[in-house]
């Protein structure tokens, strides 16, 4: 059973994961965003989503860890 903050580690591999990004930007991109803004945006939103997941409980810790990155900002 892994503990909270092994949860929280890698979920911030997660977050940081290049795929994630890059399939994001690119869909800013689709929608005619510029890069420089979608990417705020992103880190924006990563900030919150680790902010919340900081005081979540664990079931939800785990959920989100066995989510795709890619997925997390939907």
């Amino acid at each position: 059973m892994r503990s909270r903050h092994e949860w929280l580690r890698l979920l911030g591999r997660q977050a940081t994961d290049l795929q994630g990004c890059t399939d994001y930007l690119y869909a800013c991109r689709l929608t005619s965003a510029p890069v420089d803004e979608a990417f705020a945006l992103f880190r924006q939103s990563l900030q919150l989503y680790t902010a919340t997941l900081e005081s979540a409980p664990l079931d939800v810790l785990q959920e989100h860890a066995l989510t795709p990155a890619h997925l997390w900002l939907d």
